[in-house]
């Protein structure tokens, strides 16, 4: 049995991520693809910019969009107000004494979504490549929902009532 080979965490040869292609900058294409889902009258976050700014300015704004995207790719720096939300509480039935009778909405940065839904957007894609999601996952993935759990979940329990 061989020892696998010892890391020195501080060196410099230590590689700064395992999956170099993920941290590739971002292209206009793959920005187009996610500007292109963007859609209109949503309610803006702190910094109030709406989405029709960037479907309409897009020509414009994608190379600028670019190179911030892959600024904060690079430096890991994201923006403080893409991360604050604005809190709408909306009713939902019964006493509106009671707070629990009310869901919260958040109104958050339409650039900071654009941001991670490229990130999502080429996770999704090395997920696929590198057959790393299980049929048993649903969540976060396109085309899959929990009714679609629900239906396996269901699945199982009658076969194995069966046995």
């Amino acid at each position: 049995m061989s020892k696998p080979p010892e890391v020195n965490v501080g060196s410099s040869d230590t590689p700064e991520t395992v999956f170099e292609e993920l941290d590739l900058p971002f292209t206009e294409k793959e920005l187009d693809s996610c500007i292109k889902k963007l859609k209109r009258d949503k309610s803006t976050g702190y910094d109030d910019i709406m989405n029709e700014y960037i479907l309409f300015g897009k020509t414009l704004l994608k190379p600028v969009l670019c190179k911030l995207f892959n600024n904060i790719l690079c430096s890991g720096n994201f923006p403080e107000i893409w991360v604050k939300c604005i809190l709408i509480p909306i009713f939902k039935k019964g006493n509106p004494d009671d707070p629990g009778n009310y869901r919260g909405i958040s109104l958050v940065s339409h650039l900071g979504k654009l941001f991670t839904s490229l990130i999502n957007s080429r996770l999704i894609t090395w997920c696929k490549i590198n057959n790393t999601l299980t049929d048993a996952q649903f969540g976060f993935r396109p085309g899959y929902g929990t009714s679609d759990a629900i239906f396996c979940l269901h699945s199982l329990i009658s076969k194995s009532l069966r046995k």
